[in-house]
């Protein structure tokens, strides 16, 4: 996939919105309105099984997440850039809420929790 693409997707994810289209449908969270504080895609190079591959990574930051947001992120990024689905059923999915109008959630095996940032320490002293 092109990463133009995948970068410009990611973008649009950025900010406050209402992510219930990217959420479990049995989900009982009061609300799904999250914010996404940084969402982008780089391009590697990297060996698997001794052969040079591309791989893509996706980072995301945000106030919190929901079961399967970041999955169904992932997603819908790799069907916009290989043009299963367009920035604009992005849009909608956001202004909607309509599952529908994304594409497949990602299996979990390739997500990667990085790290984990409460904005203090354990010991309740503001970082």
């Amino acid at each position: 996939p092109p990463i133009g693409k995948l970068c410009r997707a990611a973008a649009m994810m950025e900010g406050e919105h209402d992510f219930k289209a990217f959420c479990a449908a049995n989900s009982s969270v009061k609300t799904t309105v999250r914010t996404v504080y940084e969402a982008r895609a780089e391009e590697k190079e990297s060996v698997f099984a001794g052969e040079k591959v591309r791989e893509i990574d996706f980072y995301v930051t945000g106030n919190g997440f929901l079961y399967n947001m970041v999955r169904t992120m992932a997603g819908e990024l790799l069907a916009l850039a290989e043009g299963r689905r367009t920035e604009e059923s992005l849009r909608l999915a956001f202004e909607t809420g309509n599952r529908n109008l994304l594409d497949k959630t990602m299996p979990a095996k390739g997500l990667t929790l990085v790290s984990v940032d409460y904005g203090y320490d354990l010991f309740g002293k503001e970082k």
